[in-house]
């Protein structure tokens, strides 16, 4: 079983430590580019080799509501926005053991 990969996007600033830790698959939006930041969760969406596209919560927010309510009943792949404040092991781990109730760090 394969198990996909995992995205993150997001500002540059929300990447790095993402590209730090190892994640390989990173894909910076310009700050307050709503436009390009939909186009890039389309693009990877409709790749099909997506488990995870983890984000930030600001830029999620700013897609318009019917787009976001999509999005956030796709059980594949699971979408996980996370606070600019909220981005360290623990919490990260804790928020995807919420959105998809399996510990993938063990």
């Amino acid at each position: 079983m394969t198990f996909g990969k995992v995205y993150v996007v997001g500002t540059p600033e929300f990447t790095l430590g993402f590209r730090l830790a190892g994640v390989k698959d990173v894909i910076e939006t310009p700050p307050e580019d709503t436009e390009t930041f939909e186009k890039v969760i389309e693009e990877i969406i409709n790749k099909g080799d997506a488990a995870l596209i983890i984000t930030t919560e600001e830029e999620f927010r700013k897609l318009p509501k019917r787009k976001r309510e999509i999005l956030e009943k796709l059980t594949a792949p699971i979408i996980i926005p996370l606070s600019e404040g909220e981005i360290s092991t623990e919490a990260l781990r804790k928020r995807i053991i919420e959105v998809v109730g399996v510990d993938l760090f063990r």
